[in-house]
């Protein structure tokens, strides 16, 4: 299964930096209120995969298995585009809304 792309906003190292806080909080209210965030790659450069898996990684990890009650993770599953991260994925992407803000908002 392939891993968030390297310029994920939410892996602690590399990505995109400087999202403004709110920012951040609405693409993860987003998703957790089951709407669709796409993958920066698939906007810009036609990466075959449209969902931001980084994202759902980082959901996951706030919430565990109850993501799988978002139909639009249901979907990215069943169409072998994400699946649940092991504890090494887990570890690069953010812990926190919080610590996001901290390490590089602006």
């Amino acid at each position: 299964m392939p891993a968030p792309c390297k310029d994920c906003p939410f892996l602690k190292e590399g990505g995109v930096r400087g999202l403004r806080p709110e920012r951040y909080q609405s693409i993860v209210d987003d998703v957790l209120s089951d709407k669709y965030f796409p993958c920066h790659k698939h906007v810009y450069e036609g990466a075959t995969n449209p969902t931001c898996r980084g994202s759902l990684d980082f959901v996951y990890k706030q919430i565990g298995d109850e993501v799988f009650e978002l139909q639009h993770v249901q979907m990215a599953e069943r169409f072998k585009l994400w699946d649940v991260p092991d504890k090494k994925r887990q570890a690069k992407v953010w812990d926190s809304i919080e610590e996001i803000v901290e390490e590089n908002c602006l």
